[in-house]
């Protein structure tokens, strides 16, 4: 029985709406690895696993990447016991590394970035569907970086196919659609929300995390601000790298000589083209900045009127008016929507969450959590901001609120605004 599903899934076909997709079996997690893995991740929660085992499927799926009907992909984990609390959509962070692409998580790496999301949600009931963003999985072409009008479109399209190959394979789902990603991913849940309501369609709860949400304020100050951690300065450079590739790409008539200085602007696509490793483009991007005189800030690899654009916020340069059409905090959900960041994180600034809550803070389905702690940094506040997001998919605020009183994170705060 169980290899004439992974046979029936493997060959699954099906169409929706004008929508086609494929799914098969790529991978699989035993319950009691899940179980195991799991309360090594999350184990500090208290919350027990259902140590279900879980299928992990890819999903090829035709989307609207903003340019027309595109071929792309995605990763449905699918738990054994079934998923009566229904089907999570959610959006990776920043990567360079095709390998760190949710398709191409085989449920064998504990530290591949997909692990401790899978985990969080299908071990509570959830299956998670977690689209590639546009230029990972096979996909080529340059990302449309912190481009999340776009960029949702890949969680939006990504729901049917999942629905359709979760009913194939009979798993039990519950109805609810619930939403999250973390980082860049945040964003992007954000746009996701934002962009299903307008189209009329239900989103029962959503959880952007830790995401930049307004890229042509404060993420353009961040990106510029002097900066004394190399490895954050590595990171701002691989970011400005990524945003400036992508923009033109988008923006009719921007060039790249236009964003950057020249050397660097030849050398954006040589790195971007190699298959490395996140890492791997850091150093390089790190190594190039640093000849041009890139020491504490990537002013140097960046042209006068773009460095000028980015500090005074002008939306007459093609970029500026690129990430102001993007920000996604002027604006007010009907969803309701909890928003949680690390008080401390230098990667995206907690001012992106209050600027969001100056505009939705009134709303009283719209909440924000704070989680502090000085051992945690942008990369590791992801497991507790999963968890509070799950929390909030089981039990609405007072499941958060429980886990802040009885004081399972080392300290939490809950904010109502900037």
């Amino acid at each position: 029985m169980r290899h004439r599903l992974a046979l029936v899934l493997a060959t699954l076909a099906v169409s929706a709406i004008g929508l086609s997709s494929q799914a098969r079996v790529i991978g699989s997690i035993a319950g009691v690895t899940a179980a195991a893995r799991y309360s090594e991740v999350f184990g500090w929660s208290g919350e027990t696993p259902t140590g279900s085992a879980v299928r992990l499927l890819r999903l090829d799926y035709d989307s609207d990447d903003g340019t027309g009907r595109v071929r792309t992909s995605g990763l449905l984990a699918v738990p054994a016991n079934g998923a009566p609390r229904g089907l999570v959509v959610f959006f990776q962070g920043t990567t360079v590394d095709r390998a760190e692409s949710p398709s191409r998580y085989r449920g064998t790496d504990p530290k591949h970035p997909m692990d401790p999301v899978v985990l969080a949600f299908t071990q509570h009931g959830y299956a998670v569907a977690a689209p590639d963003s546009y230029g990972l999985g096979d996909d080529r072409r340059p990302q449309p970086y912190i481009q999340g009008s776009v960029t949702s479109s890949s969680g939006i399209d990504i729901v049917e196919p999942a629905r359709w190959a979760l009913a194939a394979a009979r798993v039990t789902t519950g109805p609810r659609l619930l939403v999250t990603g973390y980082s860049e991913g945040g964003a992007k849940a954000m746009w996701m929300t934002r962009r299903m309501e307008s189209l009329g369609r239900r989103v029962d709860l959503s959880a952007p995390l830790s995401g930049p949400y307004d890229l042509s304020g404060t993420t353009s100050g961040w990106l510029v601000a002097p900066t004394r951690s190399a490895g954050l300065l590595a990171f701002k450079f691989v970011a400005a790298a990524l945003v400036g590739y992508g923009a033109s790409d988008r923006v009719p008539g921007l060039s790249l000589e236009e964003v950057f200085v020249p050397s660097f602007a030849s050398y954006v696509p040589t790195v971007f083209e190699a298959d490395q490793t996140t890492l791997q483009v850091a150093g390089r991007f790190m190594t190039k900045g640093t000849q041009l005189g890139g020491v504490g800030s990537i002013e140097r690899i960046l042209q006068p009127d773009t460095l000028r654009a980015l500090r005074d916020r002008d939306e007459d340069h093609p970029l500026l008016r690129l990430l102001a059409a993007n920000d996604c905090y002027d604006w007010e959900p009907k969803t309701k929507t909890m928003l949680a960041y690390l008080t401390t994180d230098d990667t995206v600034l907690p001012e992106n969450t209050h600027r969001a809550m100056e505009r939705m803070g009134h709303l009283a389905h719209v909440r924000a959590f704070s989680v502090e702690g000085s051992s945690l940094n942008h990369v590791t506040a992801t497991v507790p901001c999963l968890v509070l997001a799950r929390a909030f998919f089981d039990g609405g605020y007072a499941a958060v609120e429980r886990i802040r009183r009885d004081r399972v994170l080392p300290a939490f705060a809950d904010r109502d605004g900037g």
